[in-house]
């Protein structure tokens, strides 16, 4: 008995391994601790596929969420072992966004892949220090390039602020051509 019990063990341990159960959480803003509202828990997973020198990555799963009133948030995982851990972006407007494997505004890969259970998120205010160009960089970085037209928010997300960076960028020629005359 005691040698089935061990198998089982360590069979659910090899086999838990590789899995991301789902996760909650909570986002609150960086300064004041206040819960966020709406701000948008994005998480997708991707698997690799073919030859060593030859690899691809397909996008396998991607699941995503608002905040409610409080900032808690919740995701479905997923139980299959051959994907790779999930890239998970926090964005909400007029904040910095979160994401676990770049740091803003780099978007310099960092390899925490981070996938806890019950943490709490804080997001710092955006401030004039960083551009609608940048955020759009950060947030589009990896993600669009995977085929994110099964996220709704998202892809919305991402219209909203690509008419800011427009916006952005044409106040710049406006200003530069000012300067010109």
């Amino acid at each position: 008995m005691r040698k089935f019990l061990k198998l089982i063990v360590i069979a659910s341990f090899l086999f838990m391994s590789g899995c991301y159960p789902g996760i909650t959480g909570r986002v609150v803003d960086g300064m004041t601790g206040k819960p966020l509202e709406g701000a948008l828990v994005l998480a997708q997973w991707t698997k690799t596929h073919g030859l060593p020198g030859m690899r691809y990555r397909d996008l396998f799963k991607i699941t995503e969420t608002l905040t409610d009133k409080e900032g808690r948030f919740s995701l479905i995982g997923t139980s299959d072992s051959s994907v790779e851990p999930p890239e998970m972006i926090i964005y909400k407007e007029g904040y910095i966004p979160w994401r676990n494997d770049a740091i803003f505004p780099s978007s310099d890969i960092v390899k925490s892949n981070e996938w806890k259970d019950k943490i709490t998120y804080k997001l710092d205010v955006l401030t004039d220090k960083y551009t609608y160009v940048q955020l759009y960089d950060f947030l589009d970085y990896r993600i669009i390039g995977m085929g994110l037209k099964e996220s709704s928010i998202f892809t919305g997300l991402m219209h909203q602020i690509s008419v800011k960076r427009f916006k952005e960028i044409e106040i710049k020629k406006s200003n530069i051509k000012k300067q010109d005359m």
